[in-house]
């Protein structure tokens, strides 16, 4: 993610510090878990992350903002939901996602958010994350996870530059919203409050495009018409259930009268987008 046109600066990239492969944190009964402060009784869980700080790259001043925007809206839905902002590290991510793996369940809601830097690395073929202790975390660190995950519904949702190739994670049961492709950055917008991105597709929700198909429908048409973005935003996503429209949380009857909201029972992503028909991406220029 980049700061209006500020560019990103990464130090020497440490072959080292590129991680591939997810390491799982044994818990101890005596860790500090979130969930376990809040009962045993949801079904619905949330990993929020939104990185400010960083030791090889410049700071940003709006990740955890969208952290914190996402974290408020998944809660007010029933998400017990992990929020990591500021200073966040590879073992705290490791640690979060080992809590996570022992709570979900087949049938849960999962959510993954994340707001900071992306990068794509050429000579591995693969965006990353990058962690504020330097390290990179690539498409296949997610992929183990992705696998792992017992949830045959999980939302990814990544606001990072040159994030793109996550693409791979839209395998069925999976829907990822990018804010980029492999070629191209985000930003984050000082007169939103938000990442640029964030702020559209969490617009999208609170208006009532309850599907994810939607709101980044929406999102993607604001980012392309946004005079100060339009020309540089590419936004993608990856849908493993085309056929379906992929929801946060379930639909209730008393919300199927929405304009916004096609039905009730999950639609045919076909039939959807912004108004009903086919779903159009409109490249503005």
């Amino acid at each position: 993610m980049k700061l209006l046109r500020e560019s990103t600066t990464f130090d020497t990239i440490d072959p080292a510090k590129i991680i591939n492969h997810w390491n799982p944190v044994d818990i101890s009964p005596n860790a500090l878990d979130p969930w376990d402060l809040v009962g045993t009784d949801y079904t619905r869980f949330a990993l929020v992350i939104g990185i400010t700080e960083y030791s090889t790259a410049h700071d940003l001043y709006y990740t955890d903002d969208d952290a914190d925007d996402w974290a408020k809206l998944l809660e007010k839905h029933g998400y017990c939901v992990i929020k990591l902002t500021g200073y966040v590290t590879k073992s705290d991510i490791d640690e979060a996602f080992s809590i996570l793996l022992g709570r979900e369940d087949e049938g849960n809601y999962v959510a993954i958010i994340y707001s900071g830097h992306g990068i794509y690395l050429s000579q591995e073929s693969t965006s990353a994350i990058l962690t504020s202790d330097g390290y990179y975390l690539t498409e296949s660190y997610f992929e183990e996870i992705n696998e792992q995950l017992d949830s045959n519904h999980v939302f990814w949702f990544f606001d990072a530059c040159e994030i793109g190739g996550m693409a791979t994670l839209g395998i069925p049961g999976r829907y990822v919203a990018m804010a980029s492709d492999k070629e191209h950055y985000s930003y984050e917008d000082p007169f939103l409050g938000n990442g640029v991105f964030t702020y559209y597709f969490l617009q999208a929700i609170e208006e009532g495009y309850y599907y994810m198909e939607q709101a980044f429908d929406h999102a993607y048409y604001k980012c392309k018409c946004d005079p100060k973005w339009g020309t540089k935003m590419f936004p993608i996503e990856a849908d493993g259930d085309p056929s379906e429209y992929f929801a946060l949380w379930p639909i209730s009857s008393s919300n199927s009268g929405n304009e916004n909201n096609e039905n009730s029972s999950g639609g045919n992503s076909s039939g959807g987008g912004l108004g009903g028909g086919e779903r159009i991406l409109y490249e503005i220029y």
